[in-house]
């Protein structure tokens, strides 16, 4: 709920930063219903300092929103930058909780004889290891019942991972107060939890103890099933998380998904299936760019930063060192969306099904190495996606989103013929001296963010190509770079937002040319 909520109010800033048609009279009005719709949902075991700190800053964004008098576009500026910097501190908050050793921190808890007790004794000496773990981070009460009034019941629950640890609960208790308190005594969240009694699994969550016939020296299983951002769940499938891949289904668990009728297999487009693709086919030509905004790029020093951070002049590092970059495209929000655009996770990179990456020896569409998914049903998890057009022509990339190293290509990259001449080996920039390649391939005017739908279907002349005289594929580069990368150590204090070190080694820079 905490990350929707912030991820809402960054796409909402994005949106007010890009927008074209400054009409300040429905575009706050669209933000007043969507941020207050969000604020307003229901919350369970959430952190309620940090929900307080939410709502207090959206609701001082909200009645500034709502000032009759001042509808400007400095004040929605302002606005807007204030709350982004109010709710900075929570979003470095949720990132330095790290749930990987919650077994850790609940195996610390030890023997709790009574529920009352794993409140005010066990609890205490759990909390340092469970917040420095991000285990314990919410703030509700354990359900307490008084054994006075019901006999108790002692639980011994154990995990995967041979911790175990003896409880005590009323049979009264639902199965989600026993979530909670196991939650409270360094477990994983109540919606990462699944318990197992004797052979069979949980039942409703509303079910007292007692009707699922626990009783007193019973074991019980308690298993960690993550909540997947992209299922909204227990996630379905590793691999293509309940999409499917069409053809002979997907590898890991088998589901075919099903084929798009008219076009007898992938979708061509959600409107003209393909046929009126170069007649002038509006949604043909509106697809969004290419990475989100959460990828990240590394800069010359090794520092990483966002792409949606990224401005014109910041460096880059790419296969042959590092490049400026001339332009950045973003979706333009007053344009219509075709939200049917599939995406892919690369190792965390989120991008386009259909923008090339680097695969072993070779150049592969990404959808061709995991199963993707209709844009419309991540858009929780990637809101905003951008594409750059760098100085030179070295035209590739190095992008990373948590795993390992991804090598992708910008705009104005001939990648051979499978992908041809088409629209994406055009430029809207160009070099600053006389250049060849640029005088064949610049376009004034060119937006890739709004391209004629017969312009991106186009086929384009062979034009020269700026040589490099290393010698060195960028094949070899690229298996280079990844076997020498080593993963960004993000910092654990609340600066996380803050640049992180990577260390790496990549091939000279070329110095024969110097673009």
């Amino acid at each position: 709920m905490v990350s929707r909520i912030i991820k809402v109010i960054e796409d909402l800033n994005y949106m007010e930063e890009h927008r074209t048609v400054k009409d300040n009279y429905e575009f706050p009005r669209q933000v007043r219903m969507r941020l207050g719709r969000e604020v307003k949902k229901p919350t369970e075991h959430e952190d309620e300092q940090l929900m307080e700190v939410l709502r207090s800053a959206t609701k001082k964004f909200l009645e500034g929103l709502n000032n009759p008098n001042d509808r400007s576009d400095a004040t929605l500026k302002a606005l807007f930058a204030e709350l982004v910097k109010d709710v900075q501190p929570v979003k470095s908050a949720i990132l330095n909780k790290d749930p990987s050793e919650w077994s850790k921190a609940f195996s610390a808890t030890g023997a709790i004889p009574q529920a009352a007790a794993s409140e005010s004794e066990a609890a205490p000496e759990a909390a340092p290891e469970a917040a420095a773990s991000g285990a314990g981070y919410a703030a509700e009460p354990v359900p307490t019942v008084s054994a006075a009034t019901e006999d108790m019941l002692t639980i011994n629950v154990q995990t995967m991972g041979g911790n175990s640890l003896f409880i005590s609960c009323a049979p009264s208790q639902t199965l989600a107060d026993l979530k909670l308190q196991l939650f409270k005594c360094g477990g994983p969240k109540p919606r990462d939890q699944k318990v197992v009694m004797g052979t069979s699994s949980e039942g409703s969550e509303h079910d007292s103890l007692a009707a699922l016939g626990l009783k007193s020296g019973d074991d019980i299983m308690l298993l960690c099933t993550p909540y997947c951002e992209c299922c909204l769940g227990a996630c379905k499938c590793i691999d293509c998380h309940g999409e499917g891949r069409y053809g002979d289904g997907c590898a890991t668990c088998g589901y075919v998904r099903p084929p798009c009728q008219a076009c007898k297999g992938e979708c061509k487009c959600p409107d003209c299936h393909g046929k009126n693709a170069r007649r002038g086919c509006p949604t043909c030509g509106i697809r969004p760019p290419c990475w989100g905004g959460d990828t990240f790029v590394f800069q010359p020093d090794g520092c990483t930063k966002k792409i949606r951070d990224c401005q014109v002049g910041d460096m880059v590092r790419t296969l042959r060192g590092s490049k400026r970059i001339a332009r950045i495209w973003g979706r333009d929000p007053s344009l219509p969306q075709n939200v049917d655009t599939e995406v892919v996770c690369l190792d965390g990179v989120w991008i386009t099904s259909h923008h090339p990456v680097i695969d072993g020896d070779r150049w592969r569409f990404p959808t061709e190495i995991k199963a993707s998914a209709p844009w419309i049903k991540r858009q929780h998890i990637v809101p905003d996606m951008f594409n750059f057009e760098l100085e030179g022509h070295d035209d590739t990339i190095l992008l990373w989103g948590g795993g390992g190293l991804v090598v992708s290509c910008t705009i104005g990259k001939y990648l051979g013929p499978r992908f041809g001449n088409g629209i994406c080996t055009r430029r809207s920039t160009r070099c600053q001296h006389s250049c060849a390649q640029c005088d064949a391939v610049y376009m004034e005017g060119l937006a890739h963010n709004n391209i004629d739908s017969e312009l991106r279907w186009a086929r384009f002349p062979d034009f020269p190509q700026v040589e490099w005289s290393d010698g060195i594929s960028e094949f070899e580069l690229a298996a280079t770079a990844s076997q020498n990368f080593v993963a960004p150590k993000l910092t654990t204090s609340c600066a996380r937002e803050a640049q992180a070190m990577t260390v790496f080694t990549l091939a000279p820079v070329c110095v024969t040319c110097s673009q």
